[in-house]
């Protein structure tokens, strides 16, 4: 080194000694050798307190300043996925701690003792003591599985606590308590020590939690008429007996009834109580319910999937949530309720009792191996049976019914159905039928038979007559027609033989006609339209029945069961019931003012004309061969589709949603001016041949 160059490396190295000192006197000053730090063990935990502020380094390092945990007084830091608090001990200003929703298995709280309020829900903690948080007045400890017990100072007072029913707080020894459950009902624990379950033998209000565990079939029902001194009021501690598989508790005193804990279910028989409410979503084994005679009013079974026998008799219910979830059904029994309405779409349901509610509706369509069938006392005006081949006892007594197609109940061995309103009733294809009873139907003389048919037990009025061969048979000569323009139609066809205009037709004239075509056209003076089809019902052998363009503003066709063609476009008709008419192909119901429809279980069809009417919903899921449907020019707002369509015409109505995504065949699709509809789903890789949309109107395999 020269010289001249030594005072420059002198001043250099004086330079960096100087930077040095000044950068560890700034870094003391940050960081002073005094500082105090509180261990965080939980890197979930130490996140929390970084992303609230609290710990100011802000850095994972296991640790945070025990200065920034001072003056702390609230604490939120649920749902952070925290398996320990280790480090909570210092929060000492703490007045209001929130770790629910964690991982937690243990905590200490000794030394928070500001804390007034403490959610401690949703973990996994197995003990818990707050003997020394005398202030506290809110807690929540619910959803906590293994936490039974909570220990608490005496004469300690906690305002308000949230728990689960097997959650108790004590001041005596925790460990007890969780050996053992209360039974606060003495009769309960009675019948437990008769069945030799509560192992001491003493009634004392409690028992042993291993005892409880140990049963998996528990029966506590007591004999009808038995004394309410030996009843059950209480069912407290029943959550213990968490393998329960079988339950029988009836005939007791119980209005409360929570089987939340008892999750291992089947059956469970709690009849003849006085609850008026019950929660099972928890129960999803069930199989097997029987409530009858409480004092139900609603009740949900859309978590019970299971369940293959329900007895719900003899209840206040007038509503029933997710019945039809239980797809496994074979037996059920709503009876004795007040139940407006029933539908019924259970595949595997043999036998349904309703009797004795305020039905005015009842659709069992979708039962296709319903054998047994109650309905009696309710004020049911119209059913539809034609589905059920297996069907073996109907009784439909005390009801509305005017009319019923037994024709496909080949296997029907008894029929009730006596005080309705029936004119007809045809039970000639009824081979097995052994007992039938039809008094006061005041306007039924007549019941048909076949052949040699004979029937075991009949109860019937002496006016009625039981005849082969048909009912028409030495009936009425003559069948009453109203409107004059009908009957002129028939004289001008010569379908009347005796050619006068006299509003009636023979029998026999009605009985031949095959083929009735009454259609007007289009520009026809009204005079000469026909606006009552009264009488129709004596054309029993008809099959094709043409009426456009007339007047007609109801029609009832429930006795033409022989039909294939039907058209009726250009009346004024506004609902229409072809249900019985099954053997239905050819059909045009278009430009009438139909508000509703019911097609019934026809699976003929293979075209539908239901355009320029007021409909606002259509369900055609049925008719499985259909392949046109006609729907534009309506008020639809719903369409329930069939899964064969090939050419689908919706344009000009009020659809919001529209699913083609299951109609494989679907080829033709025109549903503009729906000015709510903005997403049709469908498949992936659907196209169709003809498609007609509004430029609003998008297709998509996703329209949630």
């Amino acid at each position: 080194m020269k010289y001249d160059e030594f005072p420059i490396a002198i001043l250099l190295l004086f330079a960096g000694i100087i930077l040095f000192f000044s950068c560890t006197e700034e870094t003391e000053l940050k960081q002073p050798k005094d500082a105090v730090y509180t261990t965080i063990t939980d890197t979930n935990f130490e996140r929390a307190l970084i992303a609230l502020d609290i710990d100011t380094e802000k850095e994972e390092d296991g640790k945070i300043l025990t200065s920034d945990i001072s003056q702390v007084s609230a604490l939120d830091i649920s749902g952070r996925n925290i398996s320990s608090l280790a480090g909570i001990e210092e929060f000492t200003d703490l007045e209001t701690l929130n770790v629910a929703k964690n991982k937690l298995t243990q905590l200490e709280l000794d030394q928070l003792t500001a804390l007034t309020s403490l959610d401690v829900s949703g973990n996994a903690l197995t003990s818990l003591d707050i003997s020394q948080l005398t202030l506290l007045e809110v807690m929540i400890i619910n959803n906590n599985p293994d936490l039974h017990c909570v220990y608490i100072s005496e004469n300690q007072s906690v305002a308000i606590v949230t728990k689960d029913d097997h959650q108790n707080l004590a001041s005596d020894d925790c460990k007890t308590q969780e050996a053992f459950i209360r039974i606060d009902d003495e009769n309960f624990e009675k019948q437990l020590i008769a069945l030799g379950i509560d192992s001491d033998g003493t009634v004392n209000q409690q028992l042993l939690r291993e005892d409880a565990i140990a049963v998996t079939k528990l029966s506590l029902t007591v004999a009808t008429g038995s004394s309410a001194a030996i009843k059950i009021k209480d069912l407290t501690g029943i959550e213990a007996f968490v393998n329960l598989t079988e339950l029988y508790v009836g005939n007791h005193l119980l209005d409360v009834l929570s089987l939340a804990a008892n999750t291992q279910l089947t059956t469970l028989d709690a009849g003849i109580n006085n609850l008026k409410q019950i929660e099972l979503s928890t129960n999803k084994n069930l199989e097997v319910l029987s409530l009858l005679a409480n004092e139900l009013s609603t009740i949900d079974l859309s978590e019970n999937k299971r369940l293959k026998e329900i007895d719900l008799s003899v209840n206040d219910l007038s509503s029933i949530e997710g019945l039809n979830e239980a797809v496994k059904l074979t037996t059920l029994n709503l009876s004795f309720n007040l139940l407006e309405t029933v539908s019924v779409s259970l595949p595997l349901l043999e036998t349904l009792s309703v009797e004795n509610n305020t039905l005015k509706a009842l659709d069992v369509r979708d039962t296709p191996l319903l054998k047994s069938l109650n309905a009696r006392v309710n004020s049911i005006t119209a059913l539809d049976v034609t589905n059920h081949k297996a069907l073996e006892t109907l009784i439909l007594s005390a009801n509305e019914i005017e009319t019923i197609n037994l024709n496909n109940n080949v296997n029907l061995e008894l029929l009730w159905i006596s005080s309705n309103h029936l004119t007809g009733l045809d039970v000639s294809s009824l081979s097995k039928l052994y007992n039938i009873t039809v008094d006061r139907n005041p306007d039924l003389d007549c019941i048909q038979i076949a052949s040699g048919q004979a029937i075991a037990s009949i109860g019937k009025e002496d006016r009625q007559e039981f005849r082969e061969g048909g009912c028409s048979e030495g009936a009425e000569e003559y069948i009453t027609i109203p409107d004059e323009n009908f009957e002129r139609m028939m004289v001008l066809f010569l379908d009347d033989s005796d050619g006068l205009i006299n509003q009636k037709i023979l029998r026999s004239d009605a009985e031949q006609i095959i083929t009735l075509d009454l259609r007007q056209s289009s520009t026809a003076n009204e005079a000469v339209k026909i606006k009552d089809l009264a009488g129709i019902e004596g054309f029993v052998n008809l099959e094709k029945l043409y009426v456009e363009n007339n007047l007609l503003e109801s029609l009832d066709l429930s006795k033409n069961t022989n039909l294939t063609t039907l058209h009726l476009q250009g009346n004024l008709l506004t609902n229409l019931d072809v249900s019985a008419n099954t053997q239905l192909k050819d059909t045009n119901f278009s430009d009438n003012w139909l508000e509703s429809i019911n097609l019934g279980s026809n699976t003929n069809y293979t075209s539908l004309f239901l355009h320029n009417n007021k409909l606002q919903t259509v369900d055609v899921s049925a008719q499985s061969a259909l392949k046109d449907l006609f729907l534009q020019d309506n008020a639809l707002e719903s369409v329930n589709l069939s899964a064969n369509l090939a050419h689908l015409y919706l344009q000009d109505n009020q659809l919001t949603k529209l699913d083609v995504s299951t109609l494989a065949e679907l080829t033709t699709l025109f549903v503009k001016r729906n000015a709510g509809l903005n997403c049709i789903k469908i498949f992936d890789g659907q196209n169709f041949t003809s498609l007609s949309t509004d430029s609003h109107q998008a297709l998509n395999v996703n329209c949630d």
